[in-house]
Order: C-alpha cells, then structure tokens, then sequence
C-alpha cells in the first residue's frame, strides 16, 4: 500500500519541479523577438528626401533684347517655328516695321488702334483695311485690347499672309533667303529696308 501511494507522489513532486521550467520557456518564446524583428530593428529608416522644384529654363533666349522682343520670340517659337535662322528673319522683319512697338502708326508716333487713320498701324504695319479691321475685330471679339502686343501676335497667325507662309518658317534647315521670301510673301511690303540685316544680328544674340 505504501508503495501504491508512493508513486504518484514523486509524480506530483516531479510535476512541480517542472512547471517552473514550462513557464520560464513559454515567457522566453513571447518575450525574445524574432529573427526578422531583430533584423528590421537594425535598419534605421531613411530620411525623407527634400522636394523641390528646378526651376525650367526658357526653350529660346534672346540676350539683351527688350520685353517685347522676347516675348515676341517666344510667341512665335511656341507656335512651333524652331530654327534659328527662320525665328531671326521673324524677328528682323518686325524690327524693320515697327521696333516693336504695337502703338506705332506709319509716320513713327505714338497712338491708339482708332488714332491711326491712314497708313499701317502696329508690329507688322497692318495696312489693308481687311488686315487693320480685322486686328480690331479679333480685339473685341477676344476681349483684348488692339494695342497690345499679345493682341496683335495672337491675331498675326490668324491671318491667310501668314497662314501662306507658315509652312516655310516651320521647315528648318534653309537657308536665311529663304525665310527672306516667306517673309516677302508674308508682309508683303514694299520697302525691304534693312530687315535682312536685322535677321543677320538677331541670328548672332538668339540661343
């Protein structure tokens, strides 16, 4: 009988003895992280990186030329004239006709759209009467001024002279004789003055 009851006992002290030991492994398993915790803890996270703009350059320059030069070439590059020789003949015919500037009346003063009665009035000397009405027409409908030189270029492309010789200042790779014939075609002025000779310093400033 003794020995009966004797072996449970070492059972239940047994028992205890080990219950210490299932509890200390049990903690230890919850407790010690993983080896994946452990390696992501060593990776330190990256600052964010700064974000800034980079301010975008200007597709064509102009050195040294005025607010209206510039915007003027501008104009008429983003229209999609791109080489350098046909923006210079451009540019070279304006400055024959007007020094570019928009209030001009033949004659060389200063006034408004309605203050020019006789001759060509603006960047390109609008002359005829289908081309002086029209600038004033594409004014009031747009609700521009007439003045103004944005008005006038906007209206320039508009006309059929330009639309005539849209396609050879579009082409690149001619020569500036070339470009001097559309210009022709385009303004048809009378005086041919010293345009080509402006082409020819505008080609030398223009980048």
């Amino acid at each position: 009988m003794q020995g009966a009851f004797f072996m449970p006992s070492i059972m239940i002290k047994q028992f205890f003895t080990v219950l210490p030991l299932i509890f200390a492994i049990s903690f230890a398993a919850i407790a010690e992280p993983s080896r994946i915790e452990k390696a992501t803890a060593l990776i330190e996270p990256e600052p964010a990186a700064e974000m800034h703009e980079i301010p975008a350059e200007p597709a064509i320059t102009c050195e040294g030329c005025s607010p209206a030069e510039k915007q003027t070439l501008k104009f008429f590059y983003d229209k999609g004239v791109k080489d350098k020789y046909a923006l210079a003949m451009i540019m070279g015919s304006i400055k024959q006709e007007s020094r570019f500037k928009p209030t001009v009346c033949e004659g060389g003063y200063i006034t408004s759209w309605r203050g020019c009665t006789r001759g060509g009035y603006g960047l390109i000397q609008f002359t005829s009467a289908h081309r002086y009405y029209g600038l004033g027409r594409y004014a009031r409908l747009t609700g521009q001024a007439p003045e103004a030189t944005k008005t006038q270029l906007e209206y320039i492309v508009t006309e059929r002279e330009w639309e005539a010789a849209e396609a050879v200042f579009k082409r690149p790779g001619l020569p500036m004789q070339a470009y001097d014939r559309a210009g022709k075609i385009w303004l048809g002025y009378g005086i041919k003055g010293r345009r080509l000779t402006y082409a020819w310093q505008y080609l030398s400033i223009i980048s």
